[in-house]
């Protein structure tokens, strides 16, 4: 159980708690909610009620949700888990390390049908632990990571504004209103100069196809 691991919880008092309340999952309107009832069940018959201790539980036990919810969320998020173990090596000078983790995470990208957004910023955030760990070894030499990292940068940004873009035309024809310039121009220049290399990614192509669709309805 995630609350019986002393990395997690120390406070003998919240196993009980949950042990407690567990027991009525997910029915929890036939638990006992009588403060002076919880607080017994955490300190024994024999201690001086104090109700701050049973609100003070509660808190812990929700914060310690909490910490299981993110735990959950980023055993899940392979890209994630990635990246923080990426700049756990980098902060322990852990070259070798790092690159052999590098390496296999560049490997599976390869593997990978080209997605949208969320895949070029993953790769931004894994390729800037990379340029960090080199900035950190202070080598005078030019870094191979930076122009890559620039242009998942930059690739991110433009599939990311393009979405949702797309979504507020398409809110703005339902809802009958006009576009705001200074949502629509920024975006119109900056595919006026948008690297040619954009064209070989068809994510950026139904995208744009989408923008230029809303865009051309409510000329």
């Amino acid at each position: 159980m995630f609350a019986r691991s002393p990395w997690f919880n120390r406070n003998d008092r919240l196993i009980r708690l949950i042990e407690y309340l567990i027991r009525f999952a997910p029915d929890y309107d036939k638990a006992n909610w009588d403060n002076a009832f919880i607080f017994t069940l955490l300190y024994g018959e024999q201690a001086p009620f104090q109700e701050q201790q049973v609100y003070d539980h509660f808190s812990f036990l929700n914060r310690l949700l909490e910490n299981f919810l993110v735990q959950r969320a980023l055993e899940e998020d392979t890209n994630e888990h990635q990246r923080f173990l990426l700049h756990a090596l980098a902060g322990r000078g852990l070259e070798n390390h790092f690159n052999h983790h590098y390496r296999k995470i560049q490997k599976s990208w390869e593997k990978m049908p080209f997605g949208g957004t969320d895949l070029f910023l993953t790769q931004y955030r894994i390729r800037q632990e990379a340029v960090l760990l080199f900035g950190q070894q202070q080598k005078r030499e030019a870094d191979a990571h930076l122009p890559d990292l620039f242009f998942s940068l930059d690739i991110a940004y433009l599939t990311a504004r393009l979405r949702f873009t797309c979504e507020w035309l398409n809110r703005a024809n339902i809802l009958h209103t006009e576009p705001a310039e200074k949502i629509m121009a920024p975006l119109s220049a900056l595919l006026d100069v948008a690297s040619p290399e954009f064209d070989h990614y068809s994510v950026v192509k139904r995208i744009f196809l989408c923008f230029s669709d809303s865009h051309r309805s409510r000329a």
